[in-house]
């Protein structure tokens, strides 16, 4: 674990909160958070881009929603299990670090 992570960590335990992670190699960027396509083509100079589904990601935003969403897929057996305002919200209405340790 990084220095800053570890940071984030011991801040997170102080206040009672819970931090969850995803793989470092997931595609997070490249994969649409309305269907799930993932898109090999795309290029880091590339901010914005359509998907086959007719979605159109901003890279940041995209990339965010799919982190949200695979951070609770790996403590969740089920997508029905996750409740619905954070399966739904953007990042800014429901930031990860603001849940509560179970």
């Amino acid at each position: 674990m990084g220095q800053a992570e570890t940071s984030i960590v011991e801040k997170s335990l102080t206040k009672g909160k819970t931090v969850l992670k995803i793989g470092r190699f997931q595609f997070s960027t490249k994969t649409c958070s309305s269907c799930g396509f993932i898109n090999h083509n795309l290029r880091l100079q590339d901010r914005e881009w359509a998907c086959v589904c007719g979605a159109h990601h901003d890279r940041d935003i995209n990339a965010a929603i799919n982190i949200k969403k695979m951070a609770f897929a790996n403590i969740f057996v089920s997508n029905d299990e996750i409740p619905e305002v954070i399966r739904e919200s953007t990042p800014v209405e429901q930031p990860l670090l603001r849940i509560r340790k179970a």
